[in-house]
């Protein structure tokens, strides 16, 4: 796949973050080494499929690709090692929405765990006091839950800090 041969199969609209088919005939086919000539009631239509975690996944020449990472290689003409969706919808591939990061800085951006009963990021009941955890460490048992939250939050906001 190249970044030119993508943008001739798709059109982009980095406003929606959508990826449409765009018209094959036979001389598109031929140069690609394909037999069959695609049909054209597809142009224009929306490409990709919601897959079951959430991505929009677009199947090109017997490989599968994830919409935001196909948008990032079409757009930059490279690969991105990880790539984020700043408001954590995995489907919202309008280009505002998307940055490079790396696999640290991505994980800073998830959600909570499904199991998180404090609701609050690396805030947790422990030993009948507030436990704080920051990248898989425990920062401190505390009293109520507003001094978990705190220490959590610095600690974040120190990690942050120091990745700039």
């Amino acid at each position: 796949m190249t970044p030119a041969l993508a943008n001739e199969l798709l059109d982009y609209d980095p406003d929606t973050g959508e990826l449409t088919w765009r018209v094959r005939g036979l001389e598109h086919c031929l140069s690609v080494g394909v037999q069959k000539v695609f049909n054209s009631k597809s142009a224009g239509k929306v490409a990709g499929t919601l897959n079951s975690a959430g991505y929009i996944v677009i199947g090109l020449y017997q490989k599968k690709y994830y919409a935001h990472r196909l948008i990032w290689f079409m757009e930059n003409e490279y690969w991105p090692t990880e790539i984020d969706h700043k408001n954590r919808i995995k489907h919202d591939n309008r280009w505002k929405n998307l940055r490079e990061v790396t696999f640290s800085e991505n994980q800073l951006n998830k959600g909570m765990h499904p199991s998180n009963t404090s609701g609050h990021k690396g805030v947790s009941v422990c030993r009948g006091g507030w436990e704080a955890r920051f990248r898989g460490k425990q920062i401190g048992i505390y009293e109520t839950i507003e001094g978990a939250i705190v220490a959590r939050h610095i600690a974040e906001t120190q990690h942050k800090g120091s990745l700039k």
